[in-house]
């Protein structure tokens, strides 16, 4: 099976319609399906799960513009929080906590380059 990028990949990779789609995601009709698979509409969370589930479909995939904006307010709120503590008089468990967050911080900017 082909590495999917979006739904419609997903979908298409198996024998199921959009009206089959939509009819398991309780909508109307399927041009909200259509939507989401031309990018014109964003799928809530119950979609992008229903799809991770029907074709197990990596999460990653399913939330990758959600994700990006998540982890950038994440690293900010972080540094944020590491600035807080770096001022604070220095227990052990502060030296945890700022150990902690770096190595947070580490993972996700070799994630993101």
């Amino acid at each position: 099976m082909p590495s999917p990028k979006n739904l419609c990949d997903y979908r298409k990779a198996s024998p199921l319609t959009q009206i089959d789609i939509a009819f398991l995601l309780n909508l109307a009709d399927c041009t909200t399906v259509s939507r989401f698979e031309q990018g014109l509409r964003k799928p809530g969370q119950d979609a992008r799960w229903i799809y991770h589930i029907l074709f197990a479909a990596p999460l990653p995939h399913l939330l990758e513009g959600h994700a990006i904006g998540i982890q950038n307010v994440l690293k900010e709120r972080i540094n944020n929080l590491l600035w807080e503590l770096n001022n604070k008089p220095q227990s052990q468990n502060i030296r945890k906590r700022i150990a902690f967050l770096e190595s947070v911080i580490s993972r996700l900017s070799a994630q993101t380059g």
